[in-house]
């Protein structure tokens, strides 16, 4: 079932094409890129969908939602943290990594429970817990990383591309800054993404 998962199949086309010498026809990327847009909306459809069909009181008080949370929020990014101070990468590409790990669960996880006709409600209930918990557990997580800086002010040190160090190339430079600029706006402000 894995392998024939379209997600999987999708991956390993798009691996293949991207490594490979070839360009798709104007008309072609296009419809891909529009497909691809469609993206993050259908799975907050798909979400809200199962949610509307879940009972949320069973959800709040479901324990083991809060154990999975505790594990997705908390162990894992410490675990990954302390394997980053063990890497030689810079301090910018040790934050984007760790902002990759401390986020909540994605939406996905609801929907391919549903398709294997696992507890997709058990899925829904992680990924909206783990969504409003990370609110606090995220800021707190990546203070921790940024070497005695206020867990709130993060979002002020990240915001703009001018305060990250000027050796990192332009593009480099750019491109941590989006990355860290939109995930904190993102998580920690409230909205939703990835």
């Amino acid at each position: 079932k894995i392998v024939t998962n379209p997600a999987v199949i999708a991956l390993a086309i798009g691996l293949v094409l991207f490594f490979a010498p070839v360009h798709l026809p104007a008309m072609v990327n296009q419809v891909l890129t529009g497909m691809a847009n469609l993206n993050t909306g259908l799975a907050m459809l798909v979400l809200g969908a199962n949610l509307g069909m879940s009972n949320i009181g069973l959800m709040i008080s479901d324990v083991r939602l809060y154990k999975a949370s505790v594990l997705r929020l908390v162990v894992v990014p410490l675990v990954v943290m302390l394997t980053l101070f063990l890497m030689p990468c810079s301090y910018e590409i040790k934050m984007v990594m760790l902002i990759a790990e401390a986020t909540p669960c994605g939406a996905a996880t609801s929907m391919l429970a549903q398709m294997y006709g696992a507890d997709y409600q058990y899925g829904t209930g992680l990924v909206i817990i783990t969504t409003l918990l990370s609110m606090i557990t995220m800021p707190l997580v990546l203070s921790l990383l940024a070497k005695s800086t206020p867990a709130f002010s993060l979002w002020n040190d990240f915001s703009s591309k001018s305060d990250l160090p000027a050796q990192l190339p332009t593009c480099e430079r750019s491109a941590v800054a989006s990355s860290l600029s939109t995930v904190m706006r993102c998580r920690c402000i409230g909205s939703s993404t990835s």
